[in-house]
C-alpha cells in the first residue's frame, strides 16, 4: 500500500510571481503558498511563520495565514509600482 501525499498547493501554480500574486485581489495566502513564492520548503516555510520571519495571522490555535500586502512589504514589492 502506498503512503498517502498531501495533495499539492492549488492556489498558488509553480513559477507564478509576485505580480501574479497582487494581481489576484487574494487577502491572504497559505504559509505553504508563501514558501513556494519565497522558494522554500513547506517546513521551512512554516519555521519562518514561527520566528515572525513571516507575516502571519493567527486564526485560533492553528490555523496560520500570511497577509498579502505584508509579505509584499517586506520583500520591497508592495502596490508602490501598482496601476
Amino acid at each position: 500500500m502506498t503512503k498517502n501525499r498531501r495533495p499539492r498547493v492549488s492556489g498558488i501554480k509553480a513559477g507564478l510571481g509576485f505580480e501574479d500574486l497582487k494581481r489576484s485581489g487574494r487577502a491572504t495566502i497559505t504559509v505553504e503558498e508563501a514558501g513556494q513564492l519565497l522558494g522554500i520548503g513547506r517546513g521551512m516555510a512554516y519555521e519562518c511563520a514561527r520566528n515572525n520571519e513571516i507575516p502571519v495571522l493567527r486564526l485560533g490555535s492553528h490555523k496560520l495565514l500570511v497577509p498579502v500586502p505584508a509579505l509584499l512589504h517586506m520583500l520591497g514589492a508592495g502596490e508602490e509600482n501598482a496601476s
